[in-house]
């Protein structure tokens, strides 16, 4: 069953909803985490606040899969990055990677270009966003304009619901979501 999101009243939001209605390009946006864990499933919360600031819906219960909202993004879940997400991200000219991160010392909210030259390969292997987009280069010849947006994880318990400083974060992160999807 599909419902809107109804995480925040409209008053809690401060969105200049006209950046909403400009015409997009084709974007992607990939949100991963656990949404078992609290904050490490914040792109689910914030697929969800984006969703009701769209007036889409999408299921209100965390689940892997691929959402086409069309306007002005769609959207894929996942609960890790996989190489094969790089057979999605071809079809895309601007992709925004979403996920939680753990490090105190880094800004609440973190943007950050990627590129396949700046991909960097870990030992042991991580697939992370920049490997994605090096994947996709490298199968296909071209990849996407891509960011990636981590959120601080100030707690991970076993709770679907987010932390009170990470559901705090909301309204900002959306609406410099939406500014970035305005963009181009």
């Amino acid at each position: 069953m599909e419902i809107k999101s109804s995480l925040f009243s409209a008053s809690s939001l401060l969105i200049n909803t006209n950046i909403a209605r400009k015409p997009f390009s084709k974007v992607l946006l990939i949100g991963y985490g656990d949404p078992e864990r609290e904050d490490r499933g914040i792109a689910w919360h914030i697929f969800l606040n984006l969703a009701r600031c769209l007036n889409r819906t999408i299921p209100v219960e965390p689940r892997e899969g691929f959402y086409s909202s069309g306007f002005p993004a769609d959207m894929i879940f996942v609960p890790h990055l996989v190489p094969s997400l790089a057979e999605r991200l071809v079809d895309y000219e601007r992709a925004c990677f979403i996920t939680a991160h753990t490090e105190p010392e880094k800004e609440a909210i973190v943007w950050k270009e990627l590129s396949p030259e700046t991909a960097v390969v870990a030992d042991p292997p991580v697939i992370d966003p920049g490997i994605c987009i090096a994947t996709t280069f490298d199968l296909f010849g071209h990849a996407p304009e891509a960011v990636y947006l981590s959120v601080r994880a100030f707690s991970s318990g076993r709770s679907r619901s987010l932390s009170l400083p990470a559901s705090r974060l909301l309204p900002e992160i959306t609406e410099q979501l939406l500014g970035w999807l305005a963009k181009k």
